[in-house]
């Protein structure tokens, strides 16, 4: 777990990054506040799409653009140039970084 500490998206308390899996072993990225309850995913799982063990599907929606953004700025994803359609999404395939 990743604390986030007064980042100008929730100024008023300390959030966590949370990396876990889903239950089809893709991996997810959730952000929760300082008292443990659910602020956003940043992820879609999604059965037919085959990742590597370090990639995930980043949830590109509006509310989530400036934390993603965050995250590339930390050096904790990185975009592989790889998109899959999900719904109405176009979603990034990133690196997560050891």
């Amino acid at each position: 777990m990743i604390t986030l500490e007064k980042m100008s998206i929730y100024p008023t308390n300390n959030s966590n990054i949370l990396f876990q899996e889903y239950p089809n072993g893709q991996n997810a990225i959730y952000i929760q506040n300082g008292r443990g309850e659910p602020l956003t995913e940043l992820s879609f799982q999604h059965n037919i799409i085959e990742l590597s063990p370090d990639e995930v599907i980043i949830r590109n929606t509006t509310e989530n653009v400036h934390i993603i953004r965050y995250l590339l700025n930390l050096g904790l994803i990185e975009f592989t140039n790889r998109y899959v359609m999900i719904g109405p999404y176009l979603c990034p395939i990133c690196h997560i970084s050891p």
